[in-house]
């Protein structure tokens, strides 16, 4: 079987659309799971403030593939 190329313009915008809107998805529920291990205090290998700094991290690469999201989005709108 051949490797699907990716010499394809709309190939690639839509490659990058799939993968930025499934990092946000998991983005979310990684800070979902995050809370719920702090609320709980269910993780026994990382004090409660390291949890806090991981879900500040995980906020942090929401908003990073939310941009990444949006200028992809915003690209999409040039071309239509």
């Amino acid at each position: 079987m051949r490797a699907k190329s990716y010499d394809d313009p709309l190939e690639i915008k839509n490659s990058a659309h799939d993968k930025a809107f499934a990092n946000v998805d998991m983005c979310n529920n990684d800070i979902s799971r995050i809370k719920q291990e702090i609320l709980d205090n269910s993780n026994p290998f990382i004090t409660q403030e390291q949890l806090q700094g991981v879900l500040d991290r995980a906020y942090k690469e929401q908003n990073i593939w939310n941009y990444v999201a949006k200028l992809i989005e915003t690209d999409y709108r040039m071309y239509e």
